[in-house]
């Protein structure tokens, strides 16, 4: 943000720019089948803590994530696949999940790479 002189910084900080009064919920989905092991989500929150499934379909190709964001209304985050004590993340770049949007996210089999698609899918 640009106010007073032209090239001078506005002293908000990011952290104040996309600050959120509320507590923010939603679901996320994930698709991808977990032959052996589980899905976890890993996010920005705390890159190193597992974020458990609130919901498996009965096929193993849907996973389900509740999420809260207390700061922002938005969250970036990556899958993983849990086998046993190993962790493999998805390829790519963290994804980001808008918290006042809902949508599907699949993560292709073969490539792993995470792909944003509307809820209905």
């Amino acid at each position: 943000m640009l106010s007073g002189t032209r090239g001078q910084r506005s002293a908000l900080k990011d952290e104040e720019v996309y600050t959120t009064g509320a507590l923010l919920r939603r679901t996320l989905t994930v698709r991808y089948p977990a032959f052996e092991g589980r899905i976890v989500l890993r996010s920005e929150i705390d890159w190193d803590r597992d974020v458990e499934a609130t919901a498996v379909s009965d096929d193993r190709t849907a996973w389900t994530f509740s999420l809260e964001a207390k700061k922002k209304p938005f969250l970036y985050f990556k899958p993983c696949q849990r086998v046993g004590n190993e962790t493999q993340w998805a390829a790519g770049a963290n994804a980001l999940v808008l918290m006042t949007v809902q949508a599907a996210i699949a993560a292709h089999a073969r490539t792993r790479r995470v792909v944003i698609l509307p809820a209905r899918w």
